[in-house]
């Protein structure tokens, strides 16, 4: 019996996570994209396709998985440029700007690599149901 619920209590922790980390998905969108980059910067290249705005309607299934892999092996190849400069130590959101309509948003963020140098660019995101996305580039 004490057995059960142990197993009880452990799947209610468990689930409980579960819900919580989805609610954070509903992050801002500067938030979401500070994430994907982390996943780049641990080489979770998978994790940071997860991030972008894949269009999926009317399109198999079969392409759709060619397209994340073709993407993550353009992310594994370009891996050695950011090695070159000591791999990615920090994602900073410098600025965000949600547009009308709360759908698409702009962010700069800012890069910082081992080696100190920085980058600035500007992502744009979207917003999939609760989610924000980076934007497929067309």
């Amino acid at each position: 019996m004490k057995t059960k619920i142990l197993i009880v209590s452990v799947l209610m922790a468990v689930l409980a996570m579960i819900a919580g980390g989805c609610s954070g998905k509903k992050s801002s969108p500067g938030e979401a994209f500070k994430g994907y980059a982390m996943c780049l910067a641990e080489k979770n290249y998978e994790g940071y396709v997860d991030g972008v705005d894949i269009k999926t309607e009317g399109v198999s299934e079969e392409k759709v998985k060619e397209a994340r892999n073709t993407l993550i092996g353009l992310l594994s190849l370009s891996a050695g440029e950011i090695d070159k400069k000591g791999g990615l130590k920090n994602v900073e959101v410098l600025e965000e700007t949600i547009h009308e309509g709360d759908t698409t948003a702009t962010v700069k963020v800012k890069y910082v690599y081992g080696d100190a140098s920085t980058k600035e660019e500007k992502v744009e995101m979207v917003k999939c149901g609760n989610d924000w996305k980076m934007k497929n580039a067309k």
